[in-house]
């Protein structure tokens, strides 16, 4: 993603460059290459920033699916009373534990918990 960037920003430079300058001031051109490279760099802070949740997150699907415990909000939430829910990403309580019937829980909102 980064190469396709860099070479969009490349092509954005030279394309200005070659414009004649009665068409665009040189301050304008510059102008243009400076707000494309920081919606460009914005878009690669934002992709890492991203994929960093992502794989935190990933890491939580798969430790609860292989058994394992979450800590959300302070309920501890494991396999046979919860299911996990893709779509919504989050924790929806089983209907055989009827203390915690209709609990939802985020995904965002969950731990690994320390066994």
């Amino acid at each position: 993603m980064q190469i396709i960037a860099f070479l969009v920003l490349l092509l954005v430079v030279v394309a200005l460059m070659m414009i004649d300058k009665e068409t665009i001031a040189p301050k304008a051109k510059w102008g243009i290459v400076g707000v494309v490279a920081s919606l460009v760099i914005l878009g690669m802070v934002y992709n890492a920033i991203s994929s960093k949740q992502q794989l935190h997150d990933r890491e939580k699907i798969n430790h609860f699916s292989q058994g394992g415990t979450l800590t959300c909000k302070g309920v501890l939430v494991d396999a046979t009373r919860f299911g996990y829910e893709n779509g919504t990403a989050s924790f929806v309580a089983k209907g055989s534990a009827r203390e915690i019937r209709g609990v939802i829980i985020p995904l965002r909102d969950c731990e690994v918990a320390s066994e």
